[in-house]
């Protein structure tokens, strides 16, 4: 199950690491977009409609509310 956890990590940094240059640009076209990204990276990369599958973007939002969880528990 590691395995297979650690695949998607892995797929997800991928998908994201290809779109890095879209996004900077996007962020750069205008300061509401770098804000959103700061409030709310995920609500950000589907805002930019970089073509990132709504898979991956849920997949996202789920790692990033788990470090939130265990960030709060700490």
């Amino acid at each position: 199950m590691a395995h297979l956890s650690a695949h998607k990590d892995d797929c997800l940094l991928q998908e994201l690491s290809s779109h890095e240059q879209d996004l900077g640009a996007w962020l750069n076209r205008a300061p509401e977009n770098a804000i959103l990204f700061v409030q709310d990276p995920v609500a950000a990369l589907r805002a930019a409609n970089l073509g990132i599958a709504e898979t991956l973007l849920e997949e996202l939002e789920q790692t990033m509310a788990g470090i939130m969880r265990k960030l709060s528990a700490a």
